[in-house]
């Protein structure tokens, strides 16, 4: 049984993976969920480098700069090297980076409010 329920797990975070990919690449103007991650965690933090992304979003080093290098492109970002340290690579928002980065927090702003309203249809005791 509990093979069976693995299975039906697997095939509903499949789907909604693949949901979620569609909205985000309609939404934020044809991007997927990870570069739209990589711009929040930019957004959050701002002047962020390599490592700290790749921390924040539980990817490698690799994969963060292959991002970079899609969001660099569609001039979504900007990188810099600061004083004195050229190795290090850092990386802030354009404008429509910000724009993008925004969007997305109004999004989860507006899930959290509609997950609260939700949760406020059921006592203390249902909830629990």
């Amino acid at each position: 049984m509990s093979d069976e329920l693995f299975q039906i797990k697997q095939k509903f975070l499949h789907i909604s993976n693949e949901y979620y990919e569609k909205v985000s690449r309609a939404k934020y103007m044809d991007l997927g969920l990870n570069e739209v991650h990589f711009l929040d965690a930019i957004g959050k933090v701002e002047k962020t480098n390599v490592t700290e992304i790749a921390v924040a979003l539980n990817l490698t080093k690799g994969a963060v700069t292959k991002i970079a290098a899609k969001l660099l492109k569609k001039e979504h970002i900007r990188k810099f090297h600061r004083e004195g340290n050229r190795k290090e690579v850092h990386f802030t928002l354009t404008d429509s980076g910000r724009e993008i980065y925004e969007l997305h927090l109004h999004r989860h702003l507006q899930l959290e409010r509609n997950e609260l309203e939700f949760l406020d249809q059921f006592s203390s005791e249902e909830q629990c």
